[in-house]
């Protein structure tokens, strides 16, 4: 019993150790503004020149908001929030900022925080077309269709090309399962942008589903639209092959 405890001591004592290294190595890695020191990856040593120009200008919003943006770029939630918090104690007047903390609260996987951001954002800037587009995305994670296309509605009052809006509309009627809608909005959607392969496939999809034919050709524009588009040229294979009898 006690060889057992003495044991016990020694992988506690060990695991402490370990603790306490690992401790001191991110200490001797980060900086005093919280950035990784050694980080010499092409984003790491923008966060980097970014905290220099941080230093020498702390009372710059628009600094710590394009750190933010990068911390979010590799996923660092916790620093970008960090970042966005000090921008709002410095400015509340640029719409800008709001957009990018929607971005970081939706990270953090709190979608009412990243909505009342973008709320707070069209309250200064009523025309902000990205403002609408990201509410509607939150809208159609939610499933909450009709409010989604409901913002959508504004965007293309805002920008009546716009194919993303076009494309989220069809996303929407598609979950509906109002296909002959789905079908318009992506039609509409590859009209405004020739090479927009997500639309393509999403009509290749439907009609695949109605057993048409059409589906083939759709599939196609997909892949011409972007040749690396592994989903069109799983399907289209596997259409031509003759796999799916559904063609």
């Amino acid at each position: 019993m006690l060889k057992r405890f003495k044991y016990i001591l020694i992988f506690l004592f060990f695991l402490m150790m370990n603790i306490s290294f690992n401790s001191c190595k991110q200490k001797n890695t980060t900086d005093e503004s919280g950035e990784v020191a050694q980080d010499t990856t092409p984003i790491g040593k923008r966060i980097a020149d970014i905290s220099i120009k941080i230093g020498k200008d702390p009372k710059n919003p628009q600094l710590f908001n394009d750190r933010a943006k990068l911390h979010l770029e590799r996923n660092d939630v916790a620093n970008a929030l960090m970042d966005m918090e000090r921008v709002i104690s410095i400015d509340t007047t640029n719409p800008s900022f709001f957009l990018t903390l929607a971005d970081v609260h939706l990270a953090a996987g709190k979608p009412g925080k990243s909505k009342a951001a973008l709320e707070k954002c069209m309250s200064i800037d009523p025309q902000n077309k990205l403002a609408y587009e990201k509410l509607a995305e939150l809208y159609f994670i939610a499933q909450q269709y009709k409010e989604a296309i409901k913002n959508l509605d504004e965007v293309l009052k805002l920008d009546i090309t716009n194919p993303k809006a076009y494309f989220m509309k069809g996303m929407c009627y598609r979950d509906m399962g109002d296909t002959t809608k789905a079908i318009s909005s992506f039609q509409t959607a590859i009209e405004q942008r020739t090479n927009f392969d997500d639309a393509y496939l999403q009509l290749a999809m439907i009609f695949h589903n109605r057993n048409n034919k059409l589906a083939l050709q759709y599939y196609d524009g997909a892949i011409r639209a972007n040749p690396k588009n592994t989903d069109a040229l799983l399907w289209s294979w596997i259409v031509l092959s003759g796999e799916r009898k559904k063609l």
